[in-house]
């Protein structure tokens, strides 16, 4: 072969290279860039590279938004939707990672010069004021070609290492409907997807910093504002702009845990304030307390409900709870669970004598505890209303016909509440569901209701037919909350929301009382099914693992995965 030949052959075979992988980056799009017609999956796009994915996205539907939140990372806490309540207004979250106000004035101008825009919300954290105008590290950094108006950056798109290609094809196959670390926004709002990181229980301080000790990070250096002019000269064209536009501006500096309070020299946060205040009026939660680790995800990330807070703040919403400066924000709780109880004869595990139930509730009153339902514990945590010092729960599970004709009797006698979860299925019945097989008897939607309409009793979920007995239900049965071994999720989500829809409608109509709770069957359940949970409003949940809970006020959180202690716990 010709040297000539060689030569024209290997040039082909670079062109054909080159050819399929911007091919392959056009078609597959694994930034967003070209509109993502193939896959339209810009959850993955916005990860890989949110300010190239979400100005392509707000192009694509710039007509459904009206007013635009600016700003790092952790301006995704701030709700477009709660904000569309309070302003009127159609917002998307345009947050995109690092805090560089150079960014933003560029994104503001853009929105502004192409869309009509009535409303602009500006996140200032204190770094932003330690660097300025960041360039691009790498392709997932680099902005939008319709922000920086270079043509040359369309190329660096296309011509993308195709390993961003070939990732977004392998995630697509794998894609679940746990939120993944390759999907993590919710293109329609712009925020993170933050939907299992909300269902994680949270309880004491201590447990909090082992499972994230980069709160306990200790820095040996403090951050100097370098950067401190350039960020407020940004600013402050962005305050022309929309002056000159009439936008709204709302300016924040957004909350810090404590831990990174004490990383800025104090001349240089009083010389931040006072620039500041000079070019607008702004919302200072910085300091917003609370700001201890539990109301943050991480260092930089505010909690959702923590931005529920500062917008409710911002807005002058006071039927929203904010925990204030020098109240004590947990208490703990202890949950006793029983099930059947019997006048005489044999006992197990989930039997129990009448006297001997007695016993405990004369324990409890001797030891100086007061009992609470799932109400009190929602009004604590979601409004701060005081629980008693010494509180317990008592907890029924399954809901026998003795918790109506011995336990409740003695609940009336001591006056104490108590908080039963009744199989669906099997309220009112003596026979296993859809057999002549003889159970025990559970007791009938109108004497929960007369218990209910005590006021000492509430009746929750304990599902509506996922407490199966394998002697019963055969091999196939659920085991709890979990999976079948050959369940697809897709089967897995219809079917629990399916269940417990059942079992609320069922409750709801028979006792006039709100479900929100659920004890797990056996305990058994997973991530999927709590968010599953979650998502269809249940507020609290119950497991059958060993401890003593820690509520906290304002973290909704902590209402999850509740565990039980025996008796001697409460002496």
């Amino acid at each position: 072969m010709s040297a000539k030949r060689w030569f024209v052959m290997l040039f082909s075979a670079a062109v054909l290279v080159l050819l399929s992988v911007a091919a392959a980056n056009f078609i597959i799009d694994p930034f967003g860039v070209f509109g993502d017609r193939a896959f339209d999956w810009y959850a993955f796009d916005m990860t890989e590279n949110p300010r190239a994915a979400k100005l392509a996205y707000i192009d694509a539907h710039h007509d459904e938004y009206d007013a635009y939140l600016i700003g790092p990372s952790g301006t995704s806490s701030l709700s477009p939707e709660v904000l569309n309540e309070y302003t009127g207004y159609s917002w998307y979250n345009c947050f995109n990672y690092g805090a560089d106000l150079a960014y933003s004035e560029a994104l503001a101008e853009y929105l502004t010069q192409n869309y009509e825009v009535r409303a602009l919300m500006l996140t200032v954290p204190y770094v932003s004021a330690c660097q300025y105008d960041l360039e691009p590290e790498s392709i997932t950094d680099t902005r939008h070609p319709n922000i920086t108006g270079n043509a040359a950056d369309w190329l660096r798109f296309l011509f993308a290492n195709p390993r961003y290609s070939a990732a977004k094809l392998r995630d697509y196959l794998s894609n679940s409907y746990l939120q993944e670390v390759f999907d993590v926004f919710v293109p329609e709002t712009g925020v993170y997807d933050k939907s299992s990181r909300d269902v994680e229980p949270i309880g004491s301080m201590d447990a909090y910093l082992e499972a994230y000790p980069v709160f306990t990070h200790d820095y040996p250096d403090k951050f100097p504002m370098t950067q401190l002019e350039a960020c407020m000269d940004a600013l402050e064209r962005i305050k022309a702009l929309c002056d000159s536009r009439g936008i709204e501006l709302t300016v924040l500096v957004p909350p810090m845990p404590e831990s990174q309070l004490n990383n800025y020299f104090d001349a240089d946060l009083e010389a931040f304030y006072t620039r500041l205040g000079e070019i607008t009026p702004y919302h200072d939660f910085a300091r917003l307390a609370p700001n201890e680790p539990r109301y943050f995800y991480d260092e930089n990330h505010y909690r959702n409900n923590v931005g529920e807070m500062m917008l409710a703040r911002i807005y002058d919403d006071s039927s929203v709870y904010i925990p204030g400066p020098e109240e004590d924000i947990d208490t703990q709780l202890r949950v006793l669970l029983y099930h059947h109880i019997v006048e005489a004869g044999e006992t197990n595990a989930d039997t129990m004598l009448l006297a001997d139930f007695r016993r405990d509730m004369e324990a409890i009153r001797d030891s100086g505890y007061t009992t609470v339902g799932i109400s009190d514990l929602e009004a604590y945590v979601n409004d701060g209303v005081p629980l008693p010092e010494r509180a317990v729960l008592i907890r029924f599970d399954d809901g026998y016909l003795s918790n109506y004709t011995l336990a409740y009797p003695v609940l009336q006698e001591f006056g104490f509440k108590a908080v039963i979860f009744a199989i669906g299925v099997s309220i009112g019945h003596v026979t296993y569901k859809d057999t002549d097989t003889p159970i025990t008897p559970h007791f009938s939607y109108e004497q929960a209701r007369e218990m209910v309409d005590s006021g000492l009793v509430e009746v929750q979920s304990h599902t509506w037919d996922m407490h199966q007995v394998e002697s019963l239900d055969g091999l196939d049965c659920r085991r709890g909350l979990l999976r079948r071994e050959n369940e697809s999720e897709d089967e897995y989500v219809a079917a629990l929301s399916e269940d417990f829809i059942k079992s609320r409608a069922g409750l709801e109509t028979g006792t006039g009382q709100p479900v929100t709770a659920l004890a797990y069957p056996y305990g058994l359940h997973d991530l999927m099914s709590l968010v599953v949970l979650s998502r269809l409003g249940v507020k609290v949940t119950f497991t059958t693992e060993a401890g003593i809970n820690t509520l906290v006020k304002g973290l909704p959180q902590s209402l999850y995965n509740l565990s039980i202690c025996a008796i001697s716990d409460l002496t």
